[in-house]
């Protein structure tokens, strides 16, 4: 095996020559560098397998020549040298595409000897997995079922007796479970993300297992060779570094979230799996850092009070408080970081409300019973937080506008045509935008627009953006331009000439009557 070493300490260089130099059964050939660059073109010399590098130097650190030698060297595999301080670079340096890490302070044969056999599984794997009829790992539907049955008698089956079901050689001390999922932009089956996880872990000199436990997430045992938990962690973000970077080399796939959860002998195995699968999801759904989240199981949506108000607004026909209100109930709950799971419960309930209410049953109209239908199936299926206040706010608009058409004897399409105005009038808006987004015709829609509102669909805008312009005069200090610009007009001298035309007054004269 060809090892480059690369340090800009000569007595790093030399003990590490001496240490590679021991090791049976791999034989080695050594290359020297004292910096970046020449090991740049120690690289471009010689057919160099392994590097391994200190982090700080002078002229090219450590980062960059990994940076600089994965993209121009692929199959070369990295070490990194770390000093007891320097562990958040060792992190990049994983994540760049790093083996492994070595402490200087404690480099023994053993650790060297571990990192050789780490390259040859490394260059195994690759084999493998670049293959086109790679196969998964034959044993993981068993661990799935295994795990099935575990799930299904719980009580009838102790955590130590499922463990070793699963693998003979696991134990539960040092027992480390970690839950990863992926986003699967591809038709990767669990079972080979799964697999490639296993033989990751496998590669890496543990004795782990792997199995899928949906589509996109899965989750790893292992025991861990350290006992402190400070260890642990690293030793985990290690393996999760060198899995992120296999799972995007030989699936095209990237890791979204993963969860270390050491095993503790008062939660049995299902517990601490569901536990972590339930953290993994609020992550996701929130978009935000698994690292020492602790959730509140026991929060109260406070559904209830949201069903009265829906309601008390549903007799009164105030279709715009049931927005309002739905949607402050979403923003509160993403303050209150409420368990994804009640929050979709909740909303799926007040939709529920809204489609039983008479404007729904009795409507012939099959088209927007369909619309919200489907908008009520994607609200129960939202995976992020954005997902379910996006459908939901689409929802609560279809709704809104549908009974307002019905109540004003107005079309829907004209509601529709309304809403979007209002939600627009700042922008530029044609007939044809309009036209669009009510997928009507844009000459019909002009004709329809004005026997229904008895004014041109131009004019109506200009009412809109005056009626806007208004407020802003009497409740801001926005110069004249800027309340031009803020309600849609192209330029303040437009605005002033329709704002005179509307009101009789120019907007100075307006803002000082209304200030006094």
């Amino acid at each position: 095996m060809n090892i480059l070493i690369v340090d800009d300490d000569l007595l790093i260089r030399n003990w590490l020559k001496i240490l590679l130099q021991q090791i049976q059964n791999i034989q080695t050939f050594i290359f020297e560098a004292s910096n970046g660059q020449e090991a740049l073109e120690a690289c471009r010399k010689n057919s160099i397998e392994l590097v391994i590098t200190d982090i700080k130097m002078p002229v090219i650190n450590g980062l960059d020549l990994i940076e600089s030698l994965k993209k121009e060297f692929p199959a070369i595999r990295f070490c990194v040298l770390s000093s007891y301080d320097d562990f958040d670079y060792v992190k990049n340096a994983l994540k760049a595409g790093a083996l492994d890490y070595i402490l200087k302070a404690e480099m023994q044969l053993d650790d060297l000897s571990q990192i050789l056999v780490k390259v040859q599984n490394s260059i195994r794997m690759e084999k493998k997995y670049t293959l086109d009829n790679c196969e998964e790992n034959n044993q993981i539907p068993a661990f799935t079922a295994l795990y099935k049955e575990y799930t299904r008698n719980e009580e009838g089956i102790d955590s130590l007796s499922f463990l070793q079901r699963l693998s003979p050689a696991l134990s539960l001390d040092n027992l480390m479970i970690v839950i990863f999922t992926v986003l699967t932009e591809n038709d990767t089956s669990g079972e080979r993300i799964a697999s490639l996880a296993m033989d990751t872990i496998l590669a890496n000199n543990y004795n782990g297992i792997a199995f899928p436990l949906s589509h996109d997430s899965s989750v790893i045992f292992y025991n861990s060779a350290a006992t402190i938990l400070e260890d642990q962690e690293e030793e985990y973000i290690k393996l999760m570094s060198i899995l992120s970077n296999n799972l995007s080399s030989y699936e095209q796939l990237s890791l979204s979230d993963s969860i270390l959860l050491p095993y503790k002998s008062n939660k049995s195995i299902k517990s601490t799996i569901d536990s972590g699968v339930e953290t993994i999801d609020f992550c996701s759904f929130y978009n935000t850092n698994c690292k020492k989240l602790k959730l509140v199981i026991e929060q109260h949506s406070n559904k209830s009070v949201l069903y009265t108000l829906i309601q008390k607004h549903l007799d009164l026909r105030d279709y715009d408080k049931i927005t309002e209100d739905t949607l402050l109930f979403i923003e509160n709950a993403f303050k209150r970081q409420l368990i994804p799971a009640k929050l979709i419960s909740a909303i799926r309930g007040a939709v529920r409300i809204l489609l039983s209410s008479d404007i729904i049953i009795n409507s012939t109209d099959q088209q927007i019973v369909e619309k919200l239908d489907g908008l009520s199936e994607d609200i129960n299926n939202s995976k992020t937080y954005g997902d379910l206040k996006d459908t939901a706010t689409q929802f609560l608009k279809e709704y809104t506008n549908y009974a307002k058409s019905r109540l004003s004897g107005r079309t829907l399409s004209i509601q529709t045509a309304l809403q979007y105005i209002d939600d627009n009038y700042m922008n530029k808006i044609t007939l044809d935008d309009v036209a669009k987004y009510v997928y009507l015709n844009s000459s019909y829609l002009s004709q329809l627009f004005k026997k229904e509102m008895n004014v041109p669909f131009s004019d109506y805008i200009e009412e809109v953006r005056i009626k806007r312009a208004k407020l802003l005069l009497k409740e801001t200090d926005y110069s004249m331009n800027q309340v031009a610009e803020a309600v849609g007009f192209s330029t303040q001298n437009y605005f002033t000439r329709i704002f005179k035309k509307s009101t009789g007054l120019t907007p100075i004269k307006y803002r000082n009557i209304h200030s006094k």
